[in-house]
């Protein structure tokens, strides 16, 4: 999965996000799979990201999204990356 670069930078450092996606699209299943990455709506869907974006501004601001903070660490870190993409290319040379 690609991720949008500030999404990314904002997950490492324990970030609250909201974002809008597509439904089906890889940015809406990942909060189902790690509930309290960030928030995900549909685009162009006010009242649900109005909604979500208070959900987010009740929680304290100072507080660290350990979740989204975690994520990071286990699956964007660049050895991690690095490591999985080597991985990959092994798989492809030895097809």
């Amino acid at each position: 999965m690609v991720l949008p670069s500030k999404l990314t930078k904002n997950l490492s450092i324990g970030g609250y996000s909201l974002i809008t996606a597509e439904k089906h699209t890889e940015l809406r299943l990942l909060p189902e799979k790690y509930p309290g990455i960030y928030q995900c709506v549909e685009p162009e869907n006010v009242s649900l990201f109005v909604g979500a974006l208070h959900e987010i501004l009740e929680k304290k601001c100072d507080d660290i999204n350990n979740v989204a903070r975690e994520y990071a660490l286990k699956f964007l870190s660049k050895n991690i990356v690095l490591s999985d993409f080597e991985e990959y290319l092994n798989k492809m040379y030895k097809s």
